[in-house]
């Protein structure tokens, strides 16, 4: 799936879709189109509570839990990108976040930014204290990443929008502990 594709599903065949009768559920929350696996929403939207709320339960220890998570969900997304090549693959994996409601995502050397992610836009909403909280697309990233380069490298945020910064910036390192 390239890019230009990403960018026709959102803006035409997405929107047809999401009104569509063809959709069906199950009592797990699954949501299937046609028989198929469908996510309709990008679990992140609703992250920036559920970090807070797993903060209260957890203290520190919440955003590895989400960023674990993050991790899982990134490498089980590759499933969808039917690319072979490596760079085209991470490349479509990062348009797919754009079509879940990412703004496109900037890559350079060995950082990646995104002017715009659901959970730092909805943490601000909330007028929660000012803090990085992009741990399930950091996860993402990493997962992703990991599974395509067969790497153990990891992304950590290092900029993000809910804590003043004007984006969000995930850096590439060794070892997260660095």
């Amino acid at each position: 799936m390239n890019p230009e594709k990403v960018n026709d599903l959102k803006e035409n065949y997405f929107w047809e879709i999401r009104v569509s009768e063809k959709f069906e559920g199950d009592e797990n929350g699954k949501i299937n189109y046609e028989g198929k696996r469908f996510n309709i929403m990008g679990a992140d939207y609703f992250m920036s509570d559920i970090m807070e709320s797993l903060s209260e339960l957890y203290s520190g220890a919440a955003g590895g839990i989400i960023r674990e998570t993050g991790q899982e969900y990134g490498k089980e997304l590759l499933e969808v990108i039917d690319e072979k090549e490596e760079d085209d693959m991470f490349a479509n994996f990062l348009a797919l976040l754009q079509f879940m409601g990412y703004s496109k995502m900037t890559v350079e050397e060995e950082q990646i930014a995104v002017k715009s992610s659901p959970t730092a836009e909805e943490h601000l909403k909330a007028d929660y204290e000012e803090k990085k909280v992009c741990y399930f697309l950091t996860g993402m990233l990493t997962g992703a990443y990991q599974r395509v380069y067969s790497s153990d490298r990891q992304f950590t945020e290092t900029k993000c929008k809910a804590a003043g910064d004007e984006k969000c910036v995930f850096q590439k390192k060794e070892n997260v502990s660095e």
